[in-house]
């Protein structure tokens, strides 16, 4: 992968998730679609981009469960959480899938 590739990356993810953050019900489809795009295209893949993007979330929903502050940040916690039971199809699934990735002791 070319280095400007790489270098482009964080940005890349912090557009999507400023795109993913959007709650007025019409993203900026010239934006957040280049932007997609550009990451389909880095993952090789929708299939790929989209195994990267759950990982993303679950990495997110990991530092939000070990906030121990009693208030998680809602505005980085909530779209994650809601997201990864979107990707699972239900909250049991993304359940079932959470506890599956916990280290075993």
């Amino acid at each position: 992968m070319p280095a400007q590739a790489q270098d482009d990356l964080p940005r890349l993810l912090q557009g999507a998730d400023r795109c993913d953050a959007d709650t007025s019900g019409i993203p900026d489809t010239d934006t957040c679609g280049g932007i997609y795009a550009a990451l389909i295209r880095h993952y090789g893949g929708y299939a790929q981009f989209r195994v990267a993007a759950v990982e993303r979330l679950h990495q997110t929903a990991t530092r939000c469960d070990a906030d121990t502050s009693g208030v998680p940040d809602a505005d980085t916690c909530v779209p994650a959480y809601a997201r990864l039971i979107n990707a699972y199809g239900s909250y049991s699934a993304y359940l079932s899938a959470a506890d599956a990735r916990k280290p075993t002791n």
